[in-house]
């Protein structure tokens, strides 16, 4: 039977995953894979290509060597696992499994916050502390998107939950209001 890309990456991410766990290197895995991440998104064709069977074995050694360089000890056999299972296009989805095992184990859940200008900074930091307390989470890590067309205020998104504060939100719901009373 032959897997997706998603039971793909949840079986790989969480055995990484609890390998790093169970030596202690969890922050150091983490940064190691981030830098492979960043290669994936700098080069998206890179999974597919060391997949092609088009390519003859010598010249995706060769690009496999050029890719696992800068990476030793438990990354490395990672990789060598991954490309020898020609795994290797699914380890972007292996790493998101990671990262969201490590983002659980350390209470941290991302969101967005949409506003219709940049957010500062520490307009930022005290949205965060506001909404992880709503989410009872230990922390949550917001991603500023601008969206011009809220007109004003912020809407706010985790975890399937959202905080309309937007000033197009209270209109709409004025124009409602309106609407049933005429």
């Amino acid at each position: 039977m032959k897997l997706d890309k998603a039971a793909v990456g949840e079986r790989y991410g969480k055995a990484l995953f609890e390998l790093a766990e169970e030596k202690g290197l969890t922050k150091e895995f983490s940064e190691s894979l981030n830098e492979l991440r960043e290669i994936f998104d700098n080069v998206p064709e890179l999974g597919k290509i060391l997949s092609d069977a088009q390519l003859e074995p010598d010249e995706k050694e060769a690009i496999f060597a050029e890719l696992s360089k800068p990476f030793s000890g438990y990354i490395a056999n990672f990789l060598k696992v991954a490309f020898s299972y020609n795994r290797i296009a699914d380890v972007p989805q292996m790493i998101a499994v990671y990262e969201k095992l490590l983002d659980e184990k350390q209470g941290l859940t991302h969101g967005e916050a949409i506003s219709a200008v940049p957010l500062g900074e520490d307009q930022l930091t005290r949205l965060e502390a506001q909404f992880a307390n709503i989410l009872h989470v230990q922390k949550v890590k917001l991603t500023n998107v601008v969206q011009p067309k809220i007109v004003g205020g912020v809407v706010l998104k985790a975890d399937n939950f959202v905080i309309d504060g937007s000033i197009k939100h209270r209109l709409d719901q004025i124009r409602r209001m309106l609407g049933k009373t005429s």
